[in-house]
């Protein structure tokens, strides 16, 4: 779960930044690419596949697809538990994803 904040964060950084700059966020995370980002981080729960992005208005979405490996839309997921750590985890069975603004991020 730490690697999975890790990715998200920094990647939420680079949109940040290229907002900022540009006054819109990228069509693609890729667009981040090399200015804000080295690469477009990994989901580190199904491995060579890319964090999930979607511009949204002038807003975006922005989650790993979670436990269960699964894109469940952007779709919190259903039962974090507190942990000392981060302030929350999530079960291995967890149903959701991992979504930036909602997940502890």
């Amino acid at each position: 779960m730490i690697r999975t904040y890790a990715s998200l964060l920094v990647a939420q950084a680079a949109l940040r930044s290229y907002y900022l700059d540009r006054g819109e966020y990228p069509e693609k995370l890729t667009d981040c690419v090399p200015d804000y980002l080295p690469y477009v981080p990994e989901d580190p729960y199904v491995g060579v596949v890319p964090l999930t992005y979607r511009r949204a208005g002038t807003s975006y979405l922005l989650y790993s697809l979670g436990p269960d490996g699964h894109d469940d839309g952007g779709a919190p997921l259903e039962d974090p538990v507190p942990v000392t750590i981060l302030g929350i985890a999530s079960l291995v069975d967890s149903r959701g994803d991992v979504v930036v603004g909602w997940n502890s991020l």
